[in-house]
């Protein structure tokens, strides 16, 4: 059963984002968003998977859906759960180490603190086949474009002096006896007639032009379009399975505590939240700062939501 546990941990994490093995901790998902070096390096969004010992309540999520699988009664769920706790407990107090499956490995140290070492090449469902890759600067684009240029104009000013000394060649050797002053003067005309050609030839070349570049940051000053983010992140202080018990729950934290929460509706859950954010570090500071200022709910947590 304990194998069997984590990989029903597996299964239920990229759904929940957050799923509580009572008696154990909490495995909690984190999205790092893509970011941009400066040499143009772009590194893929990716999920990393954090552990919290401090959650230990039942939220109802893993003993839901083993009962759902394995189709026996919710207490027996619980007790499966709470027996496996205990092997697991009792295997890192004796190897002081046991996997985890894919999600990564656990281990105790020397004062029976247990620590999880999440698997760096997790990976979310919903990036499966991203990879780093890179972008070209703009300064690079544009001086790619003016070595372009310069070849361009080489090569026809060097193809149209090539092709006039081939004529000379060609007219300046006589093949039959002929006056002289006759063929000065068609030797002349014809050099007349060619440097005309080559410096006509020289001014279409140097007039090529190239279209401009647009910056992203000129298309945005254009464009005035703002993107809405890809996440969502809550402030998660409660949950239970029925809308009936969460506005009960709602109800009360609202008339108490806080009177602006509210609830978001997961697939089997509903959970009250106190604050959201766009921006993960925010919601981290204020995560921080609220369990400091709100000791009765200092198991609050992250919740991470894609946005439709």
């Amino acid at each position: 059963m304990k194998r069997e546990l984590f990989n029903y941990l597996d299964f239920l994490l990229p759904t929940h984002n957050c799923v509580i093995i009572q008696n154990l901790g909490a495995f909690i998902i984190n999205l790092d968003i893509s970011t941009i070096s400066k040499n143009g390096e772009v590194q893929a969004p990716r999920y990393t998977i954090t552990f919290n010992p401090e959650i230990t309540h039942n939220d109802g999520v893993l003993p839901s859906y083993i009962m759902k699988i394995e189709n026996i009664t919710y207490d027996a769920a619980c007790n499966k759960i709470k027996e496996s706790v205990k092997r697991i407990k009792s295997d890192l107090k004796i190897n002081r180490y046991i996997s985890c499956g894919n999600i990564g490995s656990m281990s105790m140290n020397i004062d029976e603190n247990i620590i999880f070492t999440p698997n760096r090449d997790y990976t979310h469902p919903d990036y499966i086949g991203l990879y780093h890759t890179g972008i070209r600067r703009i300064e690079d684009i544009n001086e790619s474009i003016d070595k372009e240029k310069k070849y361009i104009s080489f090569k026809y000013i060097a193809g149209s002096v090539a092709a006039a000394a081939v004529a000379i060649l060609l007219f300046t050797i006589p093949s039959v006896n002929i006056n002289n002053n006759q063929e000065v003067t068609q030797s002349a005309s014809f050099l007349s007639s060619i440097s005309t050609s080559l410096s006509l030839t020289n001014k279409e070349v140097t007039t090529i032009t190239f279209p401009k570049v647009e910056t992203p940051t000129q298309r945005l000053e254009n464009n005035q379009v703002w993107e809405k983010p890809a996440r969502t992140y809550y402030i998660i202080i409660g949950g239970e399975e029925s809308k009936s018990r969460a506005d009960i729950l709602l109800s009360k934290i609202q008339n108490e505590d806080f009177k602006d929460a509210s609830i978001i509706e997961s697939p089997d859950r509903y959970r009250i939240y106190v604050a959201s954010f766009f921006d993960k570090k925010e919601a981290e500071l204020f995560l921080e700062g609220f369990r400091k200022d709100n000791p009765k709910y200092g198991t609050a947590w992250l919740l991470s939501k894609r946005n439709p």
